[in-house]
C-alpha cells in the first residue's frame, strides 16, 4: 500500500544518515562497497557502519517495531535458491558498477556525479522490465486492493515518527562539532556507527526493507497499474533533494572539510563495465526486490533467506 508519512519520515533519515557521514567523515555511504570490504579489508569505516546497521535492525527485536520489515510475499522465482541467486547477481553488478541504490542514487546523483547519473538510469531501466516481468507470474502483495491506496498511520506513531526524527536531527547536528574534540579515528568510528544505525532505521520506517514495497514502484504497468505503490517516490523528494541543495553548497570545500578532508571518488568514466554492472545489478534487483541496503538489514532480520542473499552477495563481489 502507499505510506507517504512513513515512507517520506524513513526517507528524511536517510537524508541525515548520508549527510552525517559525507559531513563527518568526508565518505560517501556506499552500502555495497562497505559490505563487500568488510570480510577482506576491515576497517574504521565499512565495520562501524554494518555494526550501526546491524544495532538499529536488531533493537527491531526487542522494542517489538512496527517498522520491521517483513518478507512475506518475497516473489521466489527460483525457489529456495532465489535469495542466493539475486544476492549473487547483486553483488557481481555492484563489483563493475562500483556503487548500488546508496552510492549512486543516494549520494553520486545529488553530487551531481554523470557517472552516477548514468549508473541509476541503468539499473533503474533493468530493474522495470525484471520486476515487470516477474510480476506476470506472481500475485500481488495487495490482494485485491489497489497498491496504490492511501494509508495513514495513526496519531500515536505519528508522533513517535516526529520524536525519532526530531531526535535523530539534534544528535546529528549537535555531535558533529563536539565528535571534532576527540582523536580523529574515534570520531570517524562514532560517525559511521551512528550513520548506520540512522540508515538502516531509515530504510525500515520508509518500508523499503520490504522486497514487495521497491517492486511495488517498479511494477507500474502490471494487472492494469493495481500493483504500482508510489511510496518509493519519497525517496528523491525528502533524501535525495536535501542531499543536493545542502551538499552543493559545502562539498568540495577547504571550510567545509572534515578533519580527514574529502573522500569522494573522482572517477568519472562512463565505460562498458560500470553500464553492465549496473543492468546486473539491476536484474538482480529487479528478481527480488532487495538491494545492498536492505540486504544488509536482511542479512540481519531475514533468518536463511538473508543469510542466503549476504552469502550470495559475497560470492558475486570476489
Amino acid at each position: 500500500m502507499f505510506t507517504p508519512v512513513e515512507s517520506s519520515f524513513g526517507a528524511f533519515l536517510l537524508h541525515l544518515s548520508t549527510t552525517h557521514l559525507l559531513l563527518g567523515n568526508g565518505r560517501v555511504l556506499g552500502a555495497s562497497g562497505a559490505l563487500g570490504s568488510a570480510l577482506w579489508k576491515p576497517n574504521g569505516y565499512n565495520i562501524p557502519l554494518l555494526a550501526g546497521m546491524g544495532i538499529s535492525a536488531l533493537g527491531t527485536q526487542y522494542f517489538d517495531a512496527w517498522w520491521k520489515p517483513s518478507y512475506a510475499g518475497a516473489p521466489e522465482v527460483f525457489g529456495k535458491w532465489t535469495w542466493v541467486v539475486c544476492g549473487l547477481l547483486v553483488g557481481v553488478g555492484t563489483k563493475y558498477s562500483n556503487g548500488c541504490t546508496s552510492g549512486h542514487l543516494l549520494c553520486g546523483v545529488p553530487l551531481g556525479r554523470l557517472r552516477s547519473i548514468v549508473a541509476a538510469a541503468t539499473f533503474s531501466a533493468t530493474c522495470l522490465v525484471t520486476a515487470t516481468a516477474v510480476g506476470a507470474y506472481t500475485e500481488s502483495p495487495c490482494g485485491s486492493t489497489p497498491c496504490y491506496t492511501l494509508t495513514y498511520p495513526t496519531p500515536a506513531r505519528i508522533k513517535q515518527l516526529i520524536a525519532i526524527t526530531a531526535a535523530a536531527t539534534a544528535i546529528s547536528r549537535i555531535s558533529l562539532p563536539l565528535l571534532r574534540k576527540l582523536p580523529q579515528r574515534t570520531e570517524e568510528i562514532i560517525n559511521s556507527l551512528w550513520s548506520g544505525a540512522l540508515f538502516s532505521l531509515g530504510l525500515m520506517i520508509a518500508g523499503m526493507a520490504n522486497p514487495t514495497k521497491p517492486l511495488g514502484f517498479f511494477s507500474v504497468i502490471i494487472d492494469g497499474g493495481k500493483r504500482w505503490d508510489p511510496s518509493f517516490l519519497m525517496i528523491p523528494i525528502f533524501a535525495l533533494l536535501p542531499n543536493f541543495l545542502i551538499w552543493r553548497r559545502v562539498v568540495g570545500k577547504a571550510g567545509a572539510a572534515p578533519r580527514g578532508g574529502w573522500k569522494i571518488s573522482t572517477r568519472g568514466e562512463i565505460d562498458s563495465k560500470l553500464i553492465a554492472g549496473s543492468a546486473v545489478f539491476g536484474i538482480g534487483w529487479g528478481l527480488l526486490g532487495v538491494c545492498p541496503g536492505p540486504g544488509i538489514v536482511g542479512g540481519f532480520l531475514g533468518g536463511w533467506r538473508g543469510a542466503s542473499w549476504v552469502l550470495g552477495f559475497v560470492l558475486g563481489r570476489y
